[in-house]
């Protein structure tokens, strides 16, 4: 009986070999570049140069006004706080942050409040 049933898982093999597809992996949604002819290194300057002066003839500012504006407070702003951390010099930053702490309380000083008698 075990070489029959041997016999019988060969041929189920065989089988189901025969079902799978051959061929390389398609993907849905991918499409494959187009290969074409190979340019002469001529042909590509003349492409990079035609490409960057189109670049240059498109920088025009494309933004709306809003955009603008934005960028310009933006920028007036980071200048106005620059503009104010350098006033100050590291020690004057030190006594007011150490101001600043000791008007703070601190944890421990917060006596705890419990629904037992404080040991």
């Amino acid at each position: 009986m075990s070489v029959k049933r041997e016999r019988e898982e060969e041929s189920e093999i065989a089988s189901s070999a025969k079902k799978v597809r051959k061929g390389g992996l398609k993907l849905k949604g991918t499409a494959l570049p187009v290969l074409g002819k190979k340019k002469k290194e001529k042909e590509k300057e003349e492409v990079v140069v035609a490409v960057q002066r189109e670049e240059e003839e498109e920088e025009v500012d494309k933004r709306t006004d809003a955009e603008i504006k934005f960028e310009r407070s933006r920028r007036d702003r980071l200048q106005q706080t620059a503009s104010e951390a350098a006033k100050k010099s590291y020690r004057d930053n030190i006594n007011e942050n150490n101001t600043k702490l000791s008007k703070m309380t601190e944890h421990n000083d917060i006596p705890k409040v419990t629904y037992r008698t404080n040991k």
